[in-house]
């Protein structure tokens, strides 16, 4: 990945796996300027992940109602 400076815009190239999942620290080689890199999330991350659990919700029929009525006003 290349990482950016965000003081001095400086580029830097810097292998994935030097970033943990968490992100890090970094600093800038030119200018010391420290901040904080996340690693970016990829398709692999995502599907790797455990899916959020989500709950049923109940709607009424006359929140449906309201819902359709709102959405085919012009």
């Amino acid at each position: 990945m290349i990482l950016e400076c965000p003081a001095c815009h400086a580029k830097f190239m810097v292998a994935d796996a030097q970033i943990p999942m968490g992100g890090r620290t970094v600093r800038c080689g030119r200018c010391t300027h420290a901040w904080h890199v996340e690693k970016p999330i990829t398709d692999a991350a995502l599907d790797a992940a455990e899916p959020a659990h989500v709950a049923p919700v109940a709607v009424s029929d006359d929140f449906l109602r309201t819902l359709e009525a709102a959405m085919a006003a012009p």
